[in-house]
């Protein structure tokens, strides 16, 4: 695993591992000893996967659609899909209240990682686009190791944010990876802090343009 950063199991990731079976005849028990993990393996099976999302999202003519919504002048309405209680969450409504501006934000409490995170994030775009009082969608979480990103390449998430009907923005808390989520987006933030300053942002321009 020399040069192999980020790697940690995780349900629904690919492995090649190196193992003996051991049985224990008076139990009738058999037990596998893994003594060697192959990253590499792992790692070239989730690019595989990323790319097949990426070529059917292409198909479908999808990975420009969420782009191609008009943005908020004044974006101030927003709907957040995050876990309640994290980092994540702290740091971008710090940032949105420390601004000044009248910011609203309504949370969608979602698990972002772990074998819950499509179904939840999912099911949060749907609720989130329906709200009459959210004008654009903010997906964020933190820092991880690379096999937590897996759901952002899910072809269900992806093909829910390229669909929405309001603008996405994604700050999934990675400096490196790019997730297919963050392709299909409107706008692809690197972290939560950086999604809370680019709406900020907005509001400066927004406000500028009001006094002149």
């Amino acid at each position: 695993s020399i040069g192999m950063q980020g790697f940690e199991l995780a349900s629904g990731i690919e492995v090649k591992l190196k193992a003996r079976v051991d049985l224990f005849a008076r139990e009738g028990r058999y037990q596998l000893i893994v003594s060697e993990i192959d990253p590499a393996y792992t790692f070239g099976a989730m690019a595989r996967k990323r790319e097949q999302t990426i070529e059917a999202l292409r198909a479908e003519g999808l990975l420009e659609r969420n782009k191609a919504l008009p943005f908020p002048e004044i974006p101030r309405q927003v709907g957040l899909i995050t876990s309640e209680g994290s980092a994540a969450l702290n740091d971008f409504v710090s940032i949105l209240s420390e601004s000044g501006y009248a910011f609203t934000v309504s949370l969608f409490d979602a698990h972002m990682q772990g074998e819950n995170t499509v179904r939840e994030v999912v099911s949060g775009i749907e609720v989130l686009e329906r709200h009459p009082g959210v004008e654009l969608i903010v997906i964020i979480r933190g820092g991880g190791a690379r096999t937590d990103l897996l759901p952002f390449d899910d072809l269900a998430l992806c093909r829910a944010v390229a669909q929405c009907s309001k603008p996405v923005v994604t700050g999934i808390g990675h400096e490196i990876d790019v997730s297919v989520a963050d392709l299909v987006a409107h706008t692809c933030c690197v972290t939560p802090t950086d999604a809370a300053r680019m709406l900020v942002s907005r509001m400066d321009e927004g406000w500028a343009f009001l006094e002149r």
